[in-house]
């Protein structure tokens, strides 16, 4: 039998935004260059970093990780050529993953003007 763990964040756009304008660092802190090249390219770019931190956190948690040992930069949040949002294990967060899990990671990411929200399922052995 398949068991599957579940991760759930959601986030205050402008609470975010702001945390980026007190901290400039923040953004190459938190994202990978190809996250923050993927982003660039949009007119609200807080809204999707944003989306991207919650998956990150949606993530940590549904691997039961916390934030030790793991550099927000370990897990990627990019999109396929449709737009479907996935997540990308490196390093450390990968070595976990495969020592734990293994199997399979789906991702949703869903957003209003305010708040942004991710959804991660991950399919134990």
């Amino acid at each position: 039998m398949t068991k599957v763990s579940v991760g759930v964040d959601i986030i205050e756009i402008a609470r975010f935004q702001r945390s980026v304008e007190r901290h400039p660092r923040l953004i190459s802190r938190l994202f990978s260059e190809k996250e923050i090249n993927l982003v660039g390219r949009v007119a609200n770019p807080s809204l999707k970093f944003a989306s991207r931190f919650a998956a990150k956190e949606a993530t940590w948690k549904a691997m039961s990780l916390g934030l030790g040992g793991v550099d927000f930069q370990e897990v990627e949040i990019l999109k396929n050529s449709n737009g479907k949002p996935y997540v990308v294990l490196n390093g450390r967060a990968k070595d976990k993953f495969e020592s734990l899990f293994g199997i399979n990671i789906d991702l949703s990411i869903s957003h209003t003007d305010t708040l942004a929200v991710a959804m991660v399922a991950i399919c134990k052995r």
